[in-house]
C-alpha cells in the first residue's frame, strides 16, 4: 500500500510517538496533527481516547491551555484517520 500518512516519513518535526500513533507537524498547514497508524477511519474508543490525549498534550504545549481546538475533518487525506490542532 502506498498510503502517504502509513509511510510516515521524517519530513516534519515529530513530537511524541509510540506503537499506536504519531503527533507531527502537517506539512500542509503547519499545525500538530495526530496521526493513527493503523489504517483505518474508525478508530476504536480506546484508539480516539489515545489520539486526543496526546494530541491535547501537544497542543497545549504550543498554543496554551484553551487557546486551541481539535479539527477532524479530513481534508485531502479521506482514508486514513488524523486530526489536527488548530489555534483559535
Amino acid at each position: 500500500m502506498n498510503c502517504e500518512l502509513c509511510q510516515l516519513d521524517y519530513v516534519t518535526r515529530w513530537y511524541r510517538q509510540n506503537p499506536f500513533l504519531v503527533v507531527l507537524e502537517c506539512k500542509t498547514c503547519g499545525h500538530p496533527m495526530v496521526v493513527l497508524r493503523r489504517h483505518t477511519m474508525k478508530p476504536t474508543p480506546s484508539e480516539r481516547l489515545a489520539m486526543t490525549n496526546a494530541l491535547f498534550d501537544v497542543a497545549n504545549e504550543i498554543y496554551g491551555h484553551g487557546n486551541w481546538k481539535v479539527r477532524k475533518h479530513q481534508r485531502t487525506i479521506k482514508d486514513h484517520i488524523h486530526w489536527h490542532a488548530v489555534p483559535l
